[in-house]
C-alpha cells in the first residue's frame, strides 16, 4: 500500500524530497504545501503532479485529512516546532529536518509528544543514510580497525550559501557542525565529554551576522578518544566532505565522490574528475534511503530499527550550543556540566530530559 504524504516546504531539500517521492512507489504526494501558494502551484506544474496544493491559511486541510499517513517538514527552520506538533496532534508520523524546535525545551515536548502518540518522528541526518558513510561505520563498530584512537571530518559548504538563508539558518554550529557532531557519536558510539572550539569570519557579510565561516572543534571522548572537526562555509572546488577514524589495527575512510569515476595517466600526472558539487549531487543515495526508512519505521515498526532517534536531535543541538559557547568565551566546555545549567536556564526537570532520551 502507498503512503500518502503531504511536503511542507518547497525550497531546496522540500524540492529534493519531492523529486525522491516521485519516483518512489511506496509513497503517493498528496498535497505540496507552502507559506507562498504560488510557488507551490509553479513546483506542481513543473513536475506535473495530480495533487492538492495548499497555501499558509489552508494548511489544515491536510492536517484533517484522516488518509492522510504521514508529512514531511522542510519548512524554516523556525516553523518546525509548530508544524511538527500540528502534525502529531492529527496522529500524522513526521519526518522532518533538523532542529526540531528552536529550544531543548520545545524539542523535549515535540519528541514526548510523538511518544505518547506511539508516532514515527525521524529527524533527518542524512549522513547516517548514506550507503558509504554507513560502510564506515559498519567497519568501525564491528572493530576492524581495533581499538578507535582518533576520528576527523571535513564538511564544507559548495556553494556558499545565499545570505539570505544564512540569515535564518542558525549559524553554522546548529546549521553545519550538528550533522558533524552527529557523525563522531555515530561512529564512535558515545558521547563527547568536553569540546573546545576557535572559529573565524574570512566573508564579511557572515562576520556582520556574528556567525563564523571557518571553524575547528576540538573534542574528547570516553576512553580517550579524540576527535576533530573542520567547517568551511566555501570550498570553490566542490562538496568536501571527508571522515578519518583512525584506531589500534588501522583506519577507516570516507572520501570525497566524484562526478565521475575516470583517470587519464600521462607524462604530466593523472588527471580525474571533479568531487560533486553540492549536498543534493553527495547525498543522492542518503535521501532516497532516508524515505525508504521512513516508509519501514511506518508500516514495520517492528522490524525496523531507526538510524535516528528523536533523542540524536536533542543531543547534538546541546553539542552545537556547547560549541557556539566555547568560541564565543574562548573556554574548552564539560559538556555534562553545560548541559545541567542549559536545563536549569530553561526550567527543564532532569526527568523529563532523560525520559525524551530514551
Amino acid at each position: 500500500m502507498r503512503t500518502k504524504i503531504a511536503l511542507f516546504g518547497l525550497g531546496r531539500i522540500g524540492q529534493i524530497h519531492l523529486e525522491n517521492l516521485i519516483i518512489n512507489p511506496s509513497y503517493n504526494v498528496v498535497y505540496l504545501c507552502d507559506a507562498i501558494k504560488s510557488h507551490a502551484e509553479s513546483i506542481k506544474a513543473k513536475y506535473g503532479l495530480n495533487c492538492t496544493v495548499l497555501g499558509q491559511a489552508e494548511f489544515d486541510v491536510a492536517f484533517n485529512d484522516p488518509e492522510l499517513t504521514a508529512i514531511i517538514i522542510g519548512t524554516p527552520t523556525d516553523t518546525h516546532e509548530a508544524l511538527c506538533i500540528r502534525a502529531l496532534e492529527a496522529n500524522k508520523h513526521v519526518l522532518c529536518e533538523k532542529p526540531l524546535a528552536m529550544t531543548i525545551q520545545s524539542s523535549i515536548r515535540v519528541i514526548n509528544l510523538a511518544k505518547s502518540k506511539n508516532l514515527t518522528l525521524l529527524v533527518a541526518f542524512n549522513r547516517r543514510f548514506d550507503p558509504q558513510m554507513r560502510n564506515v561505520a559498519n567497519q568501525v563498530q564491528e572493530g576492524k580497525i581495533g581499538e578507535v584512537h582518533t576520528i576527523k571530518t571535513v564538511a564544507r559548504d559548495s556553494p556558499r550559501p545565499p545570505t539570505s538563508y544564512l540569515k535564518i539558518s542558525g549559524g553554522i554550529f546548529h546549521d553545519c557542525a550538528v550533522h558533524d557532531l552527529d557523525v563522531v557519536r555515530y561512529y564512535t558510539g558515545s558521547e563527547p565529554e568536553t569540546v573546545y572550539v576557535i572559529a573565524h569570519s574570512f566573508d564579511k557579510d557572515i562576520a556582520e551576522m556574528n556567525d563564523a565561516d571557518t571553524v575547528f572543534i576540538t573534542l574528547k571522548l570516553p576512553g580517550g578518544i579524540l576527535g576533530h572537526i573542520e567547517l568551511g562555509r566555501h570550498a570553490r572546488y566542490g562538496y568536501d566532505q571527508r571522515v578519518e577514524v583512525f584506531g589500534s589495527l588501522g583506519q577507516a575512510v570516507s572520501n570525497n565522490q566524484r562526478i565521475s569515476a575516470y583517470e587519464v595517466w600521462d607524462e604530466s600526472g593523472v588527471q580525474t574528475d571533479c568531487i560533486k558539487p553540492s549536498f543534493k549531487q553527495r547525498y543522492h543515495d542518503a535521501y532516497v534511503a532516508e524515505l525508504h526508512h521512513f516508509h519501514d519505521l511506518i508500516n514495520k515498526p517492528n522490524e525496523t530499527k531507526p538510524l535516528v532517534k528523536p533523542s540524536d536531535c536533542l543531543r547534538v543541538s546541546i553539542l552545537a550550543e556547547a560549541c557556539e559557547h566555547s568560541w564565543r568565551t574562548g573556554q574548552p566546555i564539560n559538556v555534562a556540566e553545560f548541559t545541567k545549567t542549559i536545563l536549569k536556564k530553561e526550567g527543564i526537570e532532569n526527568s523529563l530530559f532523560e525520559s525524551a532520551m530514551e
